[in-house]
């Protein structure tokens, strides 16, 4: 079971709790996990008007009747501009091995398109066994994540279907426009 020090509880494991126990998880399981995480987001996006900001295998919940559930929504920024958390400004709080390049450098008009960046590194991470960019320090992998290319799946898991391999390689494209333009067309 997992708790908040505000009481939200669920019953069942992160998804970072897995893989440490596992290693690296099965496509299938792993493309699951993250259409579960789009179907979340794509709810937060038309119901709320929020990005989450944080998506990261730490932040994703299996529970023990087999949801998937999205968590940590102390990130989150609504379209209009609010965040849902008390952040100074220039302050970055979001992790840097799943960080999307216009949030490490600070852009002010984010939107879903890094969510989608943010799941594309988990997706890599959980199948590959490895997060896309590593470093010494943050401040080296958030270098990685603006200035080098997308790793290549194929380099990291030889034998990754090539659908697979093409969802991976779109997701945490550079360029937000190159990646996926609604969560409808990531989860078809």
């Amino acid at each position: 079971m997992w708790r908040r020090r505000d009481g939200f509880r669920v019953d069942g494991e992160t998804v970072k709790d897995r893989f440490d126990r596992h290693g690296r998880l099965d496509a299938v399981e792993a493309l699951a996990i993250c259409v579960y995480v789009a179907e979340a987001l794509k709810y937060a996006r038309n119901k709320n008007r929020l990005i989450h900001r944080d998506i990261k295998p730490h932040n994703i919940f299996l529970t023990a009747s087999g949801e998937v559930r999205l968590g940590d929504m102390g990130l989150a920024k609504t379209l209009g501009g609010t965040t849902t958390s008390l952040t100074q400004t220039g302050m970055m709080m979001v992790s840097p091995h799943y960080i999307s390049p216009e949030q490490a450098k600070g852009v002010k008009d984010i939107d879903f398109r890094a969510d989608i960046y943010s799941l594309g590194c988990t997706l890599f991470h959980l199948v590959t066994g490895r997060p896309p960019y590593e470093g010494e320090n943050s401040l080296v992998v958030i270098n990685k994540h603006v200035n080098e290319p997308p790793p290549a799946i194929f380099k990291a898991w030889s034998s990754c279907p090539v659908p697979l391999g093409m969802l991976a390689g779109k997701m945490p494209a550079k360029n937000r426009n190159d990646r996926f333009g609604s969560y409808e067309d990531l989860i078809a």
